[in-house]
Protein backbone atom coordinates (compact mmCIF):
# COMPACT_ATOMS: atom_id res chain seq x y z
CA UNK A 1 0.00 0.00 0.00
CA UNK A 2 3.02 2.61 0.81
CA UNK A 3 4.33 1.56 -2.38
CA UNK A 4 1.02 2.47 -4.45
CA UNK A 5 0.63 6.03 -2.23
CA UNK A 6 4.00 6.99 -3.03
CA UNK A 7 2.91 7.02 -7.07
CA UNK A 8 -0.05 8.95 -6.11
CA UNK A 9 1.89 11.44 -4.20
CA UNK A 10 3.95 11.83 -7.08
CA UNK A 11 0.74 12.26 -9.40
CA UNK A 12 -0.65 14.64 -6.26
CA UNK A 13 2.21 16.77 -6.50
CA UNK A 14 3.03 16.99 -10.39
CA UNK A 15 -0.78 18.24 -10.66
CA UNK A 16 -0.60 21.04 -7.96
CA UNK A 17 3.06 22.01 -9.12
CA UNK A 18 1.01 22.77 -12.75
CA UNK A 19 -2.05 24.29 -11.11
CA UNK A 20 -0.30 26.95 -8.30
CA UNK A 21 2.86 28.85 -9.51
CA UNK A 22 4.44 27.90 -5.59
CA UNK A 23 4.86 24.02 -5.50
CA UNK A 24 3.74 22.09 -2.61
CA UNK A 25 5.07 22.17 0.42
CA UNK A 26 6.75 18.42 0.44
CA UNK A 27 6.90 17.95 4.25
CA UNK A 28 3.16 18.36 4.59
CA UNK A 29 2.85 15.84 1.22
CA UNK A 30 5.08 13.47 2.64
CA UNK A 31 2.67 13.96 5.89
CA UNK A 32 -0.54 13.87 3.94
CA UNK A 33 0.33 10.21 2.19
CA UNK A 34 3.12 8.86 3.81
CA UNK A 35 3.14 9.91 7.29
CA UNK A 36 0.87 6.51 8.84
CA UNK A 37 4.42 4.48 7.57
CA UNK A 38 6.52 6.36 9.68
CA UNK A 39 6.15 9.11 12.09
CA UNK A 40 7.68 12.64 11.44
CA UNK A 41 8.48 15.53 13.98
CA UNK A 42 5.90 18.12 13.52
CA UNK A 43 8.31 20.58 12.69
CA UNK A 44 11.44 20.30 10.62
CA UNK A 45 14.30 22.02 11.78
CA UNK A 46 15.54 25.21 10.11
CA UNK A 47 18.26 23.28 7.89
CA UNK A 48 15.53 21.18 6.61
CA UNK A 49 16.49 18.07 8.01
CA UNK A 50 14.76 16.17 10.20
CA UNK A 51 15.84 14.85 14.00
CA UNK A 52 14.90 12.46 16.01
CA UNK A 53 12.78 13.70 18.71
CA UNK A 54 13.61 13.01 22.54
Amino acid sequence: MAIDLVGLLCEATDDLTRLYPKPPDPFTMYGRFLGWVRRLPANPSKDGRFHKQE
